[in-house]
């Protein structure tokens, strides 16, 4: 940044670094540029929220798949007679 006279700006672009994060010029000092490059910080996600699907479209779908397994597995069974 000092040696090439660059901005925190255009730092920040050059390392495609989103221009709403500020750039720490500490952390620059210490790990120059390679401490800058892909520098992709996420938010993490809690683990407590859960979707709140309703109890009884829930005991639905899950009934559905039960008809559905039971009648796949009756077909390879019948399937496997056959051969």
């Amino acid at each position: 940044m000092e040696t090439n006279g660059l901005s925190i700006q255009e730092t920040a672009k050059k390392f495609n670094i989103d221009s709403n994060k500020t750039l720490s010029k500490e952390q620059y000092e210490e790990g120059g540029a390679y401490s800058l490059e892909n520098q992709k910080r996420s938010r993490k996600i809690s683990m407590n929220s859960k979707l709140n699907i309703p109890k009884k479209i829930k005991e639905e779908f899950l009934e559905e798949e039960v008809i559905c397994l039971r009648a796949e597995n009756a077909y390879l069974k019948k399937l496997e007679t056959l051969i």
